[in-house]
């Protein structure tokens, strides 16, 4: 995914990795400008992060940053869905009524139950906010990541965010609405 240009953040500035000293807050975000990892996406995981050293590798965790171009990122690893947000289950099915009043039924598709999850997040920060919002930029509605929905769901499943909404509440105070789709591909990008 790294080299597909669809795969890009452009609603946001995104600042170069600074190495040193400097103090990174959870969730602030960085692109890393050259080295092992160059033009990867990072988030903060932990407060105080100091970019010592430009990070190497490509799995999901880089030290206390997280790689956006990971296609196994788990969402839930970094963050969390309101507790008002809402499933909603479609199975896709055809309906065929006779004459008579009688109807058939069947499946459509091996994968004809699939789960639409609603998420909010309430009242979070304006870095969270950017740090999310950029995340679903950069997978641009087709590339997919993990997620564990709580219980009594349970069990890994992997979704794309089809789409999402941001609201203003005030001074560092954001809600986004997000809409989840879950995807049976097992492959990664």
């Amino acid at each position: 995914m790294p080299d597909n240009p669809f795969f890009a953040i452009t609603s946001f500035t995104i600042e170069d990795w600074n190495t040193g000293s400097f103090p990174y807050r959870e969730f602030d975000v960085v692109k890393v400008p050259s080295g092992a990892a160059s033009g990867q996406f990072l988030v903060s995981i932990s407060d105080n992060n100091t970019g010592n050293g430009i990070p190497s590798g490509s799995g999901q965790n880089i030290g206390d940053w997280v790689n956006y171009q990971y296609s196994g990122l788990d969402f839930r690893g970094i963050w969390n869905p309101s507790f008002d947000s809402s499933i909603n289950h479609e199975p896709r099915t055809n309906y065929i009524q006779f004459g008579d009043g009688y109807f058939q039924r069947e499946a459509n598709g091996v994968n004809h139950q699939q789960i639409i999850l609603n998420a909010t997040f309430q009242e979070i920060p304006d870095n969270e906010a950017k740090s999310l919002m950029s995340f679903f930029e950069y997978k641009g509605g087709v590339g997919k990541f993990k997620m564990t929905l709580p219980t009594p769901y349970g069990g890994e499943k992997l979704y794309v965010a089809k789409n999402w909404k941001h609201n203003f509440n005030g001074y560092n105070r954001n809600n986004i609405d997000t809409l989840f789709i879950e995807v049976f591909d097992q492959s990664f990008e």
